[in-house]
């Protein structure tokens, strides 16, 4: 019985933390590079954003990349660009992607760091992994903890809704 009420809380507080943030906006463009030298600027182009803020050691964050990169392939023609950021430095973050391919475009080190913390001074909950989903003009229009079982599905569904 105890296991059941704490399993219902766990569920109660995470559908609390699951979607929040949204409505805020990034006011001015963020320029991130990737771990490939590629330079992206992130607000006020033409692309809608998923970004994913992650760690390589968590579990979770590991669990979801096929899912992860099943969107990524699902949306690779449309206007819409995917980022992995990570504070894991570039070294450790390239000799695990020999193991486990990860199709968003990766930032990590300082630059994972830079993005890490432009979303800390929005003041928003850094649980990782998360994600953000960000439209044309900057809003976050959906903020959803990554290591929701459906986390797929809500970005899905959210980019099919903004199209």
């Amino acid at each position: 019985m105890r296991n059941l009420l704490i399993k219902y809380i766990l569920i109660f507080l995470g559908s609390i933390l699951l979607v929040n943030a949204t409505g805020q906006n990034l006011h001015e463009p963020i320029i991130v590079k990737t771990i490939n030298d590629e330079t992206i600027k992130i607000n006020g182009t033409k692309n809608l954003y998923v970004i994913y803020l992650w760690k390589i050691k968590v579990e979770k964050s590991i669990n979801e990349i096929e899912s992860l990169n099943q969107l990524a392939k699902k949306y690779e023609a449309e206007n819409i660009t995917f980022i992995a950021a990570t504070s894991d430095n570039i070294d450790k973050l390239n000799e695990f992607l020999i193991e486990t391919p990860f199709l968003y475009k990766q930032i990590a080190g300082k630059e994972g760091k830079k993005l890490n913390k432009e979303f800390g001074n929005n003041k928003i909950m850094r649980i990782f992994p998360r994600h953000y989903i960000l439209d044309k003009s900057g809003n976050i229009i959906k903020s959803a903890i990554g290591s929701c079982p459906t986390i797929h599905e809500i970005i899905e569904e959210t980019l099919s809704e903004m199209k």
